[in-house]
């Protein structure tokens, strides 16, 4: 891992390649959201030409409301007509300029009828391309906002259409450019824009992204750290000790699955209590039914009377690709209806594609690269195949079961916590190629236990909401942030 003084077992452990930071979306840091306490802000609803004298600073030009002071300049001052406010009894409330009275009259009405000012968090993650975390953290970002949580995206890592996904949410987002993890620079940098946002709160993503998010408490020691670990990891040589360390300066570690827990729990300090579960979640209320299944086939160019055996999500080792295009190419090359569709980008992606074009099956398998809102082409699917060797709670899962569809899957802990064999999907040894194109092939040729087996999966995954999800991670900030504060 470059900029790093150890090695990671982490997949998406720290960014590499130094380029020049860049702002990725309308906002930059220390404007669009202001900073807390500054002119707009949550707590400062006084600015420029706008003066008030409070009976608690009694000094000309201060902005009230505001932790940090600030002033007003005195041209502004002078330009703005003054109005004397005074309380009842004769008591002198402050100066005002006469522009400001309706902002004076809500600024007064908040302090009798106070809001609670929004919790802010900083979403560290390693870049923005496609995969299940990032999109997890859209949505957080996206839906947080309902609950009083504004966040911003901190991507160390690669560029990619994950950015379009958080412009569509307006939620802010820093790219920093490839610059190097764990580096002073990176640290500083993650600092500053962790400062410029004025965060309650700074959230980790997966191994590297929490260790840089740890490091800026050299800077900003106050402020409260959380990782979540969408996978299991097991910190080896140089890094074990270092995560063990960066855990005591951590106020939480989130695991989104039992298995993921107790990997955490395998190496972080013992005498710690600061490991939670967060179970993902996924939206429920999606499309289904014939029109979904068109559209989806449609967009995918499809022919509306194959059958589809599908899969989403990153092209990559651990999600186990390879295996599904070897037990299609095994099973499937006389079943001349029936087509496999790979959704998704990864580093297997270009050998996965060579493969498939080199087989007389070429013309039934595609793949599709990165795609925006992929989740709404699974309706395409008769049946959903999640072939991973290894697994923390993956969201395509998920949202496969709450359109309803039959999945086969390895029978690996993290896919057994949510799935069970033969009620709600079928589950065969992992690695064993022939067990998975065998139970594949089963299911496609069976429609009442396709039926059966995704009207299960469909009532099974209500345990799995997004709301539930962005709840329990709001409540997570709100007392961090409560806890640091007082």
């Amino acid at each position: 891992m470059h900029g790093m003084p150890f090695a990671s077992s982490s997949p998406r452990a720290i960014a590499a390649s130094a380029s020049s930071p860049q702002v990725v979306s309308s906002w930059k840091p220390g404007s669009g959201i202001p900073k807390r306490g500054s002119s707009g802000g949550p707590q400062g609803p006084v600015g420029v030409g706008c003066t008030r004298v409070s009976r608690r600073t009694e000094a000309p030009g201060k902005r009230a409301g505001s932790p940090r002071g600030g002033t007003v300049s005195s041209r502004a001052a002078k330009e703005v007509p003054l109005l004397d406010i005074r309380r009842a009894g004769g008591r002198r409330r402050g100066v005002v300029g006469l522009g400001c009275v309706p902002r004076l009259a809500a600024s007064m009405t908040n302090e009798m009828h106070p809001k609670a000012r929004p919790t802010r968090v900083a979403h560290v993650m390693y870049g923005l391309e496609m995969g299940g975390l990032e999109q997890l953290v859209v949505r957080l970002s996206q839906h947080g906002r309902e609950r009083g949580i504004e966040s911003v995206v901190l991507a160390l890592g690669p560029d990619g259409p994950v950015r379009e996904l958080l412009q569509r949410a307006n939620v802010p987002t820093v790219w920093l450019g490839g610059l190097a993890g764990m580096t002073p620079a990176a640290i500083r940098r993650l600092a500053q824009e962790v400062d410029a946002f004025g965060a309650d709160v700074v959230h980790g993503h997966d191994v590297g992204p929490w260790l840089n998010a740890v490091a800026t408490r050299t800077l900003r020691p106050r402020t409260p750290v959380m990782g979540t670990f969408h996978q299991t990891v097991e910190p080896q040589g140089k890094l074990r000790p270092a995560a063990m360390a960066a855990a005591m300066f951590t106020n939480s570690l989130v695991a989104c699955g039992s298995e993921v827990r107790a990997s955490l729990e395998r190496w972080s300090p013992k005498l710690l209590s600061n490991v939670v579960t967060i179970e993902n979640g996924v939206p429920l209320e999606v499309a289904t039914g014939a029109e979904a299944r068109h559209a989806a086939r449609e967009r995918l160019g499809l022919p509306q009377d194959v059958k589809v055996v599908g899969y989403l999500g990153r092209l990559s080792e651990e999600k186990g690709p390879d295996l599904l295009v070897d037990a299609f190419l095994r099973h499937f090359a006389e079943e001349k209806d029936t087509h496999l569709v790979m959704i998704g980008p990864g580093p297997m992606e270009a050998a996965l594609r060579a493969r498939a074009a080199a087989s007389p099956l070429a013309g039934r398998m595609h793949f599709t690269g990165a795609l925006l809102e992929a989740s709404k082409l699974l309706p395409a699917f008769d049946v959903y195949v999640q072939p991973s060797r290894r697994e923390g709670r993956s969201l395509s899962l998920l949202e496969a079961m709450a359109v309803g569809l039959p999945t086969v899957s390895h029978a690996i802990p993290a896919i057994r916590e949510v799935h069970s064999d033969g009620q709600t999907a079928l589950l065969v040894k992992s690695e064993d190629v022939d067990a998975l194109g065998g139970a594949v092939k089963r299911l496609i040729h069976d429609p009442e236990l396709r039926s059966r087996l995704g009207e299960a999966a469909k009532r099974e995954a209500q345990r799995y909401s997004l709301s539930t999800m962005v709840d329990t991670y709001a409540k997570l900030y709100r007392g961090a942030a409560a806890r640091a504060q007082a």
